[in-house]
């Protein structure tokens, strides 16, 4: 109260210039009200900055491995390439949707069975028909062992095959895990597989 009946121009005494305007703990308090103002906006920064991370990754567009594993039954799953195929379109008692990708084991051009690829299309595999017409003869690398049965797909997303030129050395299938060694030889409009015939006891 004297403070405001002093002149502009009032020098304080040594006593008063020691006096403090405030009291530590109302620095203090001051201070971690402040600190606490500071860290509560911190925390709210951050939880947004992560509530807004986590859609933005789940709703990115995932590969094709991704999409074809998110429809379950793995142990049904065969990877070709980059594609999932399906051994059977019956998943955990229903259909997989048409158009998934499935195989399914029949008979090709050259009489070999395999499995081939195909769609499902009502909990069933319907194969891709079949075309011949490859345009070249594809080479086998010297040293490659033979390959089995006589038939090769150029374009097998079309179901576009072709033979291998006769006299080719393949294999052929006699059992479910029996294979054996053989030539690639006409039947009618066909090349099949032909076993060797074993030689001859030497005299």
């Amino acid at each position: 109260a004297g403070d405001q009946n002093r002149p502009d121009h009032y020098i304080r005494s040594p006593e008063e210039s020691r006096k403090q305007e405030h009291t530590f703990a109302d620095l203090r308090g001051f201070h971690i009200a402040d600190m606490s103002s500071c860290v509560a906006i911190a925390m709210l920064s951050s939880m947004i900055i992560f509530i807004g991370v986590i859609p933005a990754g789940l709703g990115r567009p995932q590969n094709n491995e991704d999409q074809g594993g998110a429809l379950g039954c793995e142990e049904l799953q065969t990877k070709i390439g980059h594609e999932i195929y399906y051994r059977k379109c019956r998943c955990n008692g229903d259909n997989l949707p048409s158009g998934t990708n499935c195989l399914r084991t029949a008979r090709g051009p050259d009489n070999e069975e395999s499995g081939r690829q195909g769609k499902c299309d009502n909990g069933d595999c319907v194969l891709k028909n079949l075309t011949r017409g490859c345009k070249e003869i594809r080479p086998i690398p010297p040293g490659s062992p033979p390959p089995f049965g006589c038939a090769f797909f150029c374009d097998s997303a079309n179901g576009l095959y072709e033979f291998f030129p006769v006299g080719t050395v393949c294999k052929h299938r006699k059992g479910p895990t029996e294979y054996v060694n053989g030539t690639c030889q006409n039947s009618g409009d066909a090349v099949i597989c032909s076993e060797t015939a074993p030689l001859p006891p030497a005299c």
